[in-house]
């Protein structure tokens, strides 16, 4: 009993998501709420919209890292260090504010094969490389 407790205690610390869900569930959950013509590819508009239905709370047009942390979490339960870590990778210019520059290039990047469009494959390839969890317990 005495060796569950710290064993425990190091899964909740190292453990980025707090459903234990895999990088490759949150991969689906993301596509579904991106995918709104549900034809299994997500444009650059879909992520446009996805962003600014969903994480832009105050309607400026930018999506602060507390927003995306707040709905990120909500959305798909990594801990706050994971979150902001998501933030800062999709935070290409690193003002602070995601907005379409930022997405249109991570789309860009998501487009393996250049046909203006993310297969569910592509995008779920580029979240094992840019998710800061990877390696560990949402990584799987």
């Amino acid at each position: 009993m005495k060796f569950l407790l710290p064993l425990l205690c190091v899964g909740i610390v190292f453990a980025a998501n707090h459903h234990g869900l895999t990088l490759d569930q949150i991969s689906t959950m993301i596509i579904g709420n991106m995918d709104k013509n549900a034809d299994g590819n997500i444009t650059v508009e879909e992520i446009d919209t996805e962003f600014v239905t969903n994480y832009d709370h105050d309607g400026d047009g930018c999506v602060t890292m507390h927003e995306f942390t707040h709905q990120w979490n909500l959305d798909y339960h990594d801990d706050h260090h994971a979150s902001e870590g998501m933030f800062h990778h999709l935070d290409i210019t690193t003002d602070g504010c995601l907005k379409k520059d930022d997405l249109g290039m991570h789309h860009m990047a998501m487009d393996t094969d250049n046909d203006n469009t993310v297969t569910g494959a592509e995008f779920t390839a580029w979240l094992h490389h840019v998710h800061p969890d990877r390696f560990g317990h949402g990584g799987r």
